[in-house]
């Protein structure tokens, strides 16, 4: 697997702050707005634009490899429920 983090900073063009994102007025809209001047941006609605961070945990063969999500000692915490009815 692989993981990657977007670099994009998006700054306000009034100010020259930082813009963070925000829910839009209508459903699944991204804009992003400035804390300080309070002017809002429309997302362009593209991948690299918009992607905060992407996790990808399949194998080249496109399998999911679930190993390195779990920690070899996870089974041995009495905190987490168990169940005693699978053989």
């Amino acid at each position: 697997g692989s993981s990657r983090v977007s670099g994009m900073v998006r700054l306000c063009q009034e100010c020259k702050n930082l813009l963070y994102p925000k829910n839009g007025s209508s459903y699944r809209e991204l804009v992003f707005y400035c804390k300080i001047c309070r002017v809002k941006t429309p997302s362009r609605n593209t991948v690299e634009e918009n992607l905060i961070y992407e996790n990808d945990l399949s194998t080249s063969k496109g399998e999911m490899d679930v190993a390195p999500l779990f920690h070899k000692d996870l089974t041995l915490d009495p905190a987490l429920p168990r169940r005693r009815d699978i053989p």
